[in-house]
């Protein structure tokens, strides 16, 4: 997909050590390292602290990963090194919030379920952009992607993928693809990424983002940053800036420097929030009116966001998935969480290149014109058919809308609206000629 070797940013993580001191250990992923390390620096202090966060960091390594006894052992093997005494700082989490005792109490519900099949593994992309050069409020924010950014952000998915077979009992899962671009954020609205501002934005890159659009399911964009602001829900992520997007999908910005199980409750806060779009179940907070709302919806005082989460998977979204499937037939799993199916992205890659030459060509006010146009005629026709009235004029609108180069965009819906109309069944194989030529072009993968 034109993403660079992922491999080569492994090495480049492992190689970038600049010192063998315990953060730097924990940023390059090497967490047995770093276990040694504190037992040689710390064999004899008093100061536990450092041995057992690296044991954290290494059960948090086997669960993501899915070694589930292995976890387990490191997570016991901390607490003892702790005897009783509160988590070292970095993993001071509140419960419900990321606390390592809810980790251990969802590993063992994990381990517990053994090897699992999901009806519904949820297509996940995980975009790097490699650099930021940005200003914004008479400030400039310049930094480029750390290498070591993809394992840890690995790793966080990794357990929210844990949690979600914790909370369906292997029913629903997550399968990620690492898609690293060569791409600079231009501009930060708000402290967050510009998507549209990404510099180069070829054709190539179109058309990747197309396929990208096509995939996956939920789209994370991680970019290089260490504060910013991180969002989660839904959105149409653009194909060509001001011409073209694609269809829903959920979406997460994520700043570079957040990407870390550190920052675990932030980063399934995010995703909670894709998951409310997808269903229409708000099960998140962002203070104590929203919390007391769902304390009270499910009953469950003095919680967090997992458990709500827990609660929510095992009963409305449940019941949500359950009618689907009831609905629609096949997994209830796919049609509530598989945007990619339940809402294709069916353009072409060569419509993709027709439409972004046509912009650089003609300009991207001439493109948004037709397609305003496009939208008119298409509209037009819509209401002549449904009032069922006009019908030759409605004809005339729908054929005009074709020789506009934005219709194939529209003409996904164009097939119900003549098969259901009273036109004269010659006029009907006409037209019904003419968009199966327009599909034939811009729409190869669609069936009928």
């Amino acid at each position: 997909m034109g993403a660079e070797d992922l491999e080569s940013y492994k090495e480049s993580c492992t190689a970038s050590l600049k010192e063998k001191t315990f953060s730097e250990l924990i940023r390059t992923l090497a967490f047995k390292e770093a276990e040694e390390f504190c037992d040689i620096q710390y064999a004899d202090n008093p100061k536990k602290d450092c041995r057992a966060s690296a044991r954290y960091w290494s059960a948090v390594k086997e669960f993501s990963e899915q070694r589930f006894e292995s976890s387990l052992d490191k997570f016991k093997t901390a607490k003892q090194i702790l005897g009783g005494k509160d988590d070292p700082k970095d993993w001071q989490k509140r419960p419900g919030w990321g606390a390592t005792d809810d980790m251990i109490r969802y590993l063992e519900k994990r381990s517990s379920l053994g090897k699992t099949d999901a009806e519904y593994k949820q297509k996940v992309a995980f975009i790097y952009l490699s650099e930021t050069d940005a200003e914004q409020g008479g400030k400039r924010f310049q930094s480029k992607l750390d290498p070591c950014t993809i394992g840890h952000l690995n790793l966080s998915m990794g357990l929210v993928a844990r949690y979600l077979e914790t909370f369906t009992n292997g029913r629903f899962s997550l399968e990620f693809e690492n898609l690293i671009f060569n791409t600079k954020v231009t501009k930060l609205e708000t402290k967050m990424v510009s998507l549209t501002s990404l510099q180069p934005w070829t054709e190539d890159f179109a058309v990747q983002l197309g396929e990208i659009n096509r995939k996956f399911d939920t789209l994370l964009v991680v970019f290089p940053q260490v504060g910013g602001r991180a969002t989660g829900g839904s959105n149409f992520f653009p194909i060509i800036p001001g011409v073209l997007n694609g269809e829903i999908r959920g979406t997460i910005s994520l700043p570079a420097g957040w990407a870390t199980v550190s920052n675990y409750p932030q980063i399934f806060h995010e995703y909670l929030h894709t998951v409310e779009m997808m269903t229409g179940i708000e099960s998140t907070s962002h203070g104590s009116a929203q919390q007391a709302r769902i304390e009270a919806f499910t009953g469950l005082p003095k919680s967090g966001e997992s458990d709500w989460a827990e609660w929510f998977f095992r009963n409305t979204i449940l019941e949500k998935v359950n009618q689907a499937s009831e609905k629609k037939g096949g997994s209830g799993w796919k049609t509530v969480f598989g945007r990619s199916a339940s809402f294709p992205f069916l353009l072409s890659d060569e419509s993709i290149r027709k439409l972004y030459r046509l912009k650089n060509e003609k300009g991207e006010d001439y493109v948004k014109e037709l397609r305003n146009k496009a939208e008119e005629y298409n509209k037009q026709a819509y209401k002549l058919y449904n009032s069922q009235k006009n019908k030759e004029a409605a004809e005339q609108s729908f054929l005009s809308a074709t020789t506009f180069p934005w219709t194939f965009l529209y003409i996904k819906n164009a097939k119900w609206f003549i098969e259901n109309s009273s036109l004269k069944k010659d006029s009907k194989e006409i037209m019904l000629e003419k968009l199966k030529e327009l599909k034939k072009e811009y729409y190869p993968t669609e069936s009928d």
